[in-house]
């Protein structure tokens, strides 16, 4: 049985509190062996014969024999990447949530379409561009069919509620000590006021929201997604269809991420996930900065997908390439 809340491909049982603390109890268990990964990552990006020049990144045990790698500086460097990869293509999106240049378009929603979004927008571009993986066929077919005028409406739907939400709801102070999912108010996200099918979906849809205030909008893109089943140990809690987070074709023999998974579920696990990076932060003397928040947690749901690409590419071998949850 399925959610009457939200048309997404997600159970009931989902919703239910017992449910959220179970999936999240668990969650809670797994992160400091994956966290521990997170920062070791960075251990094995320095070339050995380099050691000695990059000391500054380790110490010395008592016995001087042994180099004892620094998490301290291990995190923050892991962060600064994050930020600097974020940052590298966020001027487009923000140039896509511009009001004005919205507004302008009005009177050519066809240039929007094929210069803003098919050129200017790097989750469309690198989708539409990607002819190697066929699973993409549908996306590219479904946007050239796409009424230029809806696009337009649908990004300048979800660039106001951005705006607004920002504005007027977003409360910086007690954004972290939110602990019901429906706190967040993003369930009309999900609606079809902020959807093109088969080409604004829940994940590009949140790229857009993410890239442009990631202090407020988590990324719920494919990798996040499959991460979140890794991080709950591929348990199911009680759910018939299996994993929340998968959807299994048993007729195709393939298994994606769920690309219905509801956002303003993910998000609640995205902050907690925020809250037990913080703590760590905190431990190691790190300063995490807010306007980041959301970055911080992409970069770490990505290293664990990552981990394990080529498990992911062989479960959902019609879903590889540069898909972005479509």
């Amino acid at each position: 049985m399925f959610t009457n809340d939200h048309e997404h491909m997600v159970e009931d049982i989902c919703f239910k509190i017992t449910h959220i603390e179970q999936v999240m109890n668990t969650i809670e268990t797994n992160f400091p062996k994956f966290f521990d990964q997170f920062l070791r990552s960075r251990e094995s990006d320095i070339p050995k014969e380099h050691i000695d020049i990059l000391r500054d990144r380790f110490m010395v045990d008592d016995s001087g024999k042994r180099l004892v790698f620094d998490e301290k500086s291990a995190f923050s460097e892991l962060m600064q990447i994050a930020i600097n990869d974020f940052n590298s293509d966020r001027s487009a999106y923000q140039g896509l949530f511009d009001e004005d240049a919205l507004e302008e378009y009005e009177d050519d929603p066809q240039l929007f379409k094929s210069k803003a979004l098919a050129n200017e927008t790097p989750i469309i571009r690198k989708t539409l561009q990607n002819r190697l993986a066929k699973e993409l066929d549908s996306f590219r077919g479904a946007f050239n069919k796409a009424s230029a005028h809806d696009l337009l409406l649908v990004v300048t739907r979800v660039a106001h509620f951005a705006k607004n939400y920002v504005e007027n709801i977003y409360d910086r102070a007690n954004f972290d000590k939110i602990i019901f999912y429906k706190d967040f108010q993003f369930t009309e996200l999900d609606g079809e006021d902020y959807t093109a099918h088969g080409v604004i979906g829940g994940g590009i849809r949140s790229t857009f929201l993410y890239k442009n205030y990631p202090e407020v909008f988590p990324c719920r893109s494919r990798m996040s997604v499959w991460a979140l089943w890794y991080l709950v140990d591929k348990k199911t809690f009680g759910c018939k269809m299996d994993s929340e987070f998968l959807m299994i074709d048993p007729d195709e023999n393939v298994t994606q991420q769920n690309y219905f998974y509801p956002y303003e579920l993910f998000s609640f696990y995205a902050l907690q996930i925020f809250i037990l990076m913080k703590k760590e932060a905190l431990r190691l003397g790190v300063e995490l900065d807010y306007q980041y928040r959301f970055v911080y947690v992409d970069a770490f749901l990505n290293f664990i997908a990552n981990q394990n690409i080529a498990a992911i590419n062989y479960l959902s071998s019609k879903d590889q390439g540069d898909s972005y949850a479509l």
